[in-house]
């Protein structure tokens, strides 16, 4: 029985023993599941259920808590009965020894040799653990298991950003924090780029032609304020040490050096890095010509398989192709791998993700399938994605995550697409290997795969660094457009008023392998260039079913689009969809701007976007914050972490910032902290969109205290809609939600 059907049965079991109080408990829960399957239109499974279960328990262990601070114990005794009969659903929670034999288990099982393989660790126990152990502490054991830190108390900002956030690959030697910040206070980033690159003033900032990419129109910018350049063309983004290693292909400690001789300074003494971790990043280095040379036997393998042959032209696929892309052959065979590898035995090979072991025994991981390499953006082989011969199971099968590759962020066939991408300014997206090489081979070589998973925000970022058009390629069926709603709705935070994303559904029982073959590359491109915008994709989802004729399809309409405008992070798309969604409610456009005003990310003070492509305000409050402290970073002491959503990759930064201020330094310097981390990306766009709106000092002091303002308001609405959910059942509760009304017309009176 599932949990969902199991909750079912408890309702009518309270109903037959006509248990009104724990009735009334049971129907709360009801219908929370109810609205999330709404809203996520589909089925919840378990997982699913447990996590709309401790959201409830969060949110009325809070509430107890108001309730006994002001001295009302019978609300906070009600709340307490409800935390109780919800928690009976969660699993029982294991044993601190099952916890650790767990961690050890995913351990082994994903391959994890360092701290900076969190992530992939973290992301299998969650799904194992979650309910049934405090994952905070189960965090904390993976770290201490791989190597990093535990907390324990204050720290350093070294120790920090050097534990929490791991650096991917180790850079080597170790250069005191405190040298790098002496050496970027000294040097000026306009002068070292413009030994460089001829560079003219225009506001606050300098700009010139990228050297990174070609173009015609500057947008090439650097800030001597925040000492940091960022392209708006192509996305090339750093400080003055990233730009040295950029421009003239030095390794880190080089241009450190470098820069040092320019400002006269001399280089400190440093030790090596442990030789522990010397050698795990001689272990990561050594991965690459493994799988380097797994690819060439496949490739070998496959000109020996006249049936993979036979399958490869069958589909249509050249042999030009086939060569281009290195499609290879895994033989059908238990350990084919010992003819490349006279080492079986080697780890690297486990490590690289092409054998598996267990039981003592040790077994290719790929087995008579077609060989997809995976490449890297610089070209190197990754991970395989292999495809069966005949009907096995599954019929694609991808590398594990390791050391080297993550499913979530790589994208199939990009390192061959990028020039196109890039001449054509428009990257599409489409769902299968198969696919890239057909539009390929008929001269489309501007498409890539996303690898057998959902499209996420990593994916999205990369592609628009280097395009300006985002293609979202899907079948027509259902499963195409529930495919291509999870891509919108992952889209809508990256969806600025510089970029634009479309979504092409192609005709009933085509994909694009058999489209372009059949009617060829202008009518593909065509397709392409005519695809649904992103805004008409949503407005048209969003009312579908909907009936308008009525003021409850009206409302039911401006309530669906509400989280959705708040998320967009184009100021001007948001504005243009809203008043779309304000013309099919028939309300004027400013009274659907004021509904969907209480989480708006951004402030009515916000100064315009330059009419160049500068990225605008982010669609959270906490990225919003995150470009202030990086204007400020004196403004990070001032953060209140628990305003904060947890579940943002800013709340992090933001938070590690707090924790960890470093007296005088300078934004640059806090996003060198950042770089090789999971969290480079987030802390380069925040600086990126600092620069663009020309923010300094002074203007972020002010744009932090309003956003703080809003994150407050925020908290109290949410702390409202809690309480209105509750109070038709629970009219004690009236009292104290008027009371938070008032606190939320107090704040907001602050606005002004």
């Amino acid at each position: 029985m599932s949990l969902k059907d199991r909750i079912q049965e408890d309702v009518k079991a309270a109903m037959r023993a006509r248990d009104a109080r724990r009735l009334a408990a049971l129907r709360l829960l009801a219908a929370a599941l109810k609205q999330k399957e709404v809203d996520e239109r589909a089925a919840l499974d378990d997982a699913a259920v447990l996590a709309v279960i401790e959201k409830m328990i969060r949110q009325r262990r809070e509430s107890v808590a108001q309730f006994e601070k002001g001295g009302r114990p019978d609300l906070a005794e009600q709340e307490k009965y409800e935390i109780e009969v919800l928690a009976a659903y969660l699993p029982q929670p294991l044993s601190e020894a099952e916890v650790e034999a767990a961690v050890a288990a995913a351990i082994a099982e994903s391959g994890a040799g360092s701290v900076k393989d969190m992530g992939k660790v973290m992301g299998m126990l969650k799904s194992r653990l979650s309910g049934r152990a405090d994952m905070a502490k189960v965090s904390a054991l993976v770290r201490s298991k791989l190597g990093g830190w535990a907390r324990r108390g204050p720290r350093s900002a070294a120790g920090l950003f050097a534990g929490e956030f791991p650096r991917s690959p180790d850079p080597g030697p170790v250069i005191p924090d405190s040298f790098k910040q002496d050496l970027l206070n000294r040097v000026d980033i306009v002068e070292v780029v413009s030994r460089h690159v001829s560079l003219k003033k225009s506001g606050a900032n300098y700009l010139g032609l990228c050297p990174f990419h070609s173009e015609k129109t500057p947008s090439f910018t650097v800030s001597p304020t925040k000492q940091f350049y960022h392209c708006f063309g192509c996305g090339a983004h750093g400080n003055a040490i990233g730009f040295l290693m950029a421009y003239s292909s030095l390794g880190y400690v080089e241009a450190v050096k470098t820069l040092a001789d320019w400002a006269g300074m001399k280089m400190p003494e440093w030790q090596p890095r442990s030789a522990e971790a010397t050698a795990r990043r001689q272990r990561e280095t050594d991965l690459l010509p493994v799988l380097e040379r797994a690819m060439e036997f496949y490739r070998a393998e496959l000109k020996k398989s006249p049936r993979a042959i036979g399958y490869l032209k069958g589909r249509g696929v050249s042999g030009e192709i086939a060569a281009r892309y290195r499609i290879g052959y895994a033989p059908d065979d238990w350990q084919a791998l010992r003819a490349a590898f006279p080492d079986y035995h080697d780890k690297g090979l486990v490590a690289a993700g092409l054998v598996i072991e267990g039981d003592g025994k040790r077994y290719d991981r790929f087995r008579d399938r077609i060989m997809f390499p995976i490449h890297n953006l610089r070209g190197a082989v990754v991970g395989f994605g292999g495809r069966v011969l005949g009907e096995g199971e599954p019929k694609y099968l991808n590398s594990p995550e390791t050391s080297l590759f993550e499913k979530g962020r790589e994208v199939y066939g990009l390192a061959l697409a990028r020039e196109a991408i890039r001449a054509s300014g428009r990257a599409i997206v489409v769902e299968g290997y198969m696919d890239v090489l057909a539009l390929a081979q008929f001269g489309v070589g501007n498409a890539v795969a996303t690898l057998g998973t959902a499209t996420t925000p990593a994916h999205v970022m990369r592609l628009l660094r280097l395009a300006d058009e985002l293609v979202f390629c899907f079948d027509g069926d259902a499963a195409g457009r529930k495919a291509a709603w999870r891509a919108l709705e992952v889209s809508l935070p990256l969806a600025t008023d510089a970029k634009t994303i479309r979504f092409l559904f192609l005709p009933e029982g085509e994909d694009p392998d058999s489209f372009v073959r059949s009617r060829g590359k202008e009518a593909f491109e065509r397709l392409a260039r005519e695809a649904q915008t992103l805004s008409a994709f949503l407005v048209g989802e969003l009312r579908a079913g909907l009936d308008l004729a009525s003021a409850e399809g009206r409302s039911r309409l401006v309530a669906k689009a509400a989280p959705h405008l708040q998320r967009i992070a184009g100021r001007v798309l948001r504005l243009q969809i809203g008043r779309e969604i304000a013309r099919l409610a028939g309300l004027a456009p400013e009274d659907v701007e004021r509904l969907t005003a209480a989480s708006d990310a951004t402030p009515a003070y916000a100064r315009a976007a330059p009419a160049r492509a500068a990225p605008p305000l982010a669609a959270t409050q906490e990225r919003n914050l995150l470009r202030c402290v990086l204007s400020n970073p004196a403004l990070a002491l001032r953060i209140e972490p628990d305003l904060l959503d947890p579940a943002l990759p800013e709340t992090a930064v933001l938070r590690a910032l707090g924790e960890a201020p470093q007296e005088g330094a300078r934004g640059a310097l806090l996003v060198e902290r950042f770089q090789g981390t999971a969290f480079e990306d987030v802390v380069a766009e925040a600086m990126a969109a600092a620069i663009g709106a020309e923010l300094d000092e002074n203007g972020a002091e002010q744009e932090f205290r309003q956003i703080m303002l809003a994150l407050r308001i925020r908290r109290k609405n949410e702390e409202i809609l809690a309480l209105t959910e509750r109070v038709k059942a629970e009219p004690a509760l009236a009292a104290e939600l008027n009371r938070r009304v008032k606190e939320l017309h107090e704040l907001k009176a602050q606005r002004a």
